[in-house]
């Protein structure tokens, strides 16, 4: 069967909302696989994904509602600069200490 006579009898608004609906169900499809991605599923996984989406979209909703949560990563940093932290010094024994320690390890006192 070819194309235009399966769309002969529709009207140009309809071929429109048609190609509309199809677009977005294709970017929340695309969407989701991506989301899924960097949220740390398999490459399996996401295109398991997006192909239920393109399938089925109703289930865009049940992956909004039940994705996993982000992995928030604290990066650790130095607050002081290298320069800083060789300066400091216990107040009690004068001995070098590191940033963010409580105790001087010469002396034992609390800082």
């Amino acid at each position: 069967m070819n194309p235009e006579t399966l769309l002969q009898g529709m009207a140009p608004s309809a071929i429109a909302l048609q190609i509309g609906m199809a677009l977005l169900i294709l970017l929340a499809a695309v969407m989701t696989a991506l989301d899924s991605r960097d949220r740390g599923a398999r490459k399996e996984a996401s295109v398991l994904w997006f192909f239920a989406i393109v399938i089925f979209p109703p289930v865009a909703i049940f992956y909004l509602m039940f994705r996993m949560r982000p992995i928030i990563r604290i990066r650790k940093t130095n607050s002081f600069p290298e320069s800083q932290a060789e300066e400091k010094k216990c107040v009690y024994c004068g001995s070098g200490i590191k940033p963010g320690i409580r105790i001087c390890p010469n002396c034992g006192r609390l800082l």
